[in-house]
């Protein structure tokens, strides 16, 4: 049985468990089951320099970890400072692998119980930055472990899964069931895998997108002064919360389209529309972008173009990745540059029909053969390390493609390292009758 570490992209691990880290606020920690770390994620609480200070402070931080493969879901820090730990294990056919620690989180309630004299012991150890420390419900703590820990426990599975199906062929003739059987069961596996992950994220998109929308709420509220007025530097602050939060959701129903898509549930809608003056509305959006990093950015000249038929918000969505993405990859300096043709194409291999074809060019960094196929795939990156120069979830170009194919088109790239890529959309024109 293969152990957590034969198991773990450690990297991979590490950037999704550091965003669930910032966006939570909370410690998150990935250690096997002799208490081993792997992976560790997000900042520790300001408390927790308090009980370092002490004189066996620090060997009662250092043993923590060593405890977990045998404590209880939960596990209190320190009851003096109101600290505590979420535990899930994470299992892999029955057997314990791993143990996911969420924490040290400060308990809810505990600034209150201190304010009113419920617990007296805890004032030498919350002086300073502590009295400002995020508490958390257990609950809710509970709840990200285990979500969070279904999430491993697939990534693990599928992992295993890949292991498994890699057959060591004998010098002997192996009997050929015994093969076939064990295709099957890797085969089943894999199924059983996607469906718990496909499972996850619908149901971790639906968990995060709630808060994320108060949150936005509430900061409408402030910006409109329904609370109270604020100065232009608080309103600034709002700004940007409200645009990264903005950023997150995006991202949080791009991952829920892919668990739609997956799923066979996704829904599109269909309207005629004017496809060259969507064209053109995503262009004049993204000129202050591309003039920002001095780039000659050409729009389509005004053709009449026959309507389309579809989803006008996912189209949109569709023609702002591909262009925000030349913009994004496109040095200083460059070009990015948008075509749009009309004739007739070969679409689906059954003869050629009216369509029209939008060229994306650009002067950017380009993508390798070996890769071009691969960026259409879900949370692939072409630069998958923690230092890349650009950020993403990798999941733009996956939502791009399906969404095309889903309107009847088609979705490719040409490019060269060092030398740009030309991405090329396909929309089937509405028939007459529509």
């Amino acid at each position: 049985m293969p152990e957590l570490a034969d198991l773990l992209d450690g990297a991979a691990v590490g950037e999704v468990l550091t965003a669930l880290a910032e966006l939570q606020g909370v410690r998150l920690t990935l250690a096997d089951t002799i208490g081993r770390v792997h992976v560790t994620a997000g900042r520790l609480p300001p408390s927790c320099d308090a009980v370092r200070a002490t004189l066996d402070g620090g060997a009662t931080c250092a043993a923590m970890l060593a405890r977990f493969s045998t404590a209880g879901p939960q596990v209190g820090c320190s009851a003096a400072i109101g600290l505590a730990y979420q535990l899930e294990t994470l299992c892999l056919d029955g057997r314990p692998i791993g143990q996911l620690v969420v924490g040290p989180y400060r308990t809810a309630g505990f600034m209150a119980d201190l304010a009113d004299g419920s617990t007296p012991t805890a004032a030498p150890l919350v002086a300073g930055d502590a009295s400002i420390e995020v508490e958390h419900a257990d609950d809710d703590v509970a709840r990200l472990a285990r979500l969070v820990g279904r999430a491993l426990t697939a990534c693990l599975a599928a992992s295993a899964s890949r292991r498994s199906s890699r057959l060591v062929m004998p010098d002997a003739p192996a009997d050929r069931s015994d093969v076939e059987a064990h295709f099957a069961y890797a085969a089943q596996r894999v199924k059983e895998v996607d469906e718990i992950k496909t499972n996850f994220l619908a149901n971790v998109s639906h968990e995060l997108r709630t808060p994320l929308t108060s949150v936005l709420g509430y900061s409408e509220i402030l910006l409109s002064g329904l609370a109270g007025s604020l100065n232009q530097e608080q309103k600034d602050c709002v700004r940007v919360i409200m645009e990264k939060g903005g950023q997150l959701l995006a991202l949080i129903s791009g991952i829920l389209d892919v668990s739609r898509i997956e799923a066979g549930t996704l829904r599109i809608g269909s309207e005629t529309i004017d496809l060259a003056e969507e064209v053109g509305r995503v262009a004049q959006a993204l000129v202050p972008l591309a003039t920002r990093k001095r780039l000659a950015f050409t729009m389509p000249s005004s053709i009449l173009l026959p309507p389309v038929r579809g989803d006008r918000e996912k189209i949109r969505q569709i023609l702002f990745h591909v262009v925000d993405n030349a913009i994004k990859f496109t040095p200083e300096g460059g070009t990015v540059e948008l075509r749009t043709e009309f004739g007739a194409l070969d679409l689906d291999g059954t003869g050629e029909r009216r369509a029209i074809r939008l060229l994306v060019l650009d002067t950017g960094i380009g993508i390798h053969r070996d890769l071009q196929r691969r960026i259409f795939e879900p949370f692939f990156q072409a630069d998958a390390s923690s230092t890349r120069p650009f950020g993403g979830a990798g999941l733009g170009l996956a939502l791009v493609k399906t969404r095309v194919e889903a309107h009847g088109g088609k979705v490719w790239v040409d490019s060269e390292p060092g030398k740009g890529s030309v991405f090329t959309i396909t929309f089937p024109v509405a028939d007459k009758t529509t």
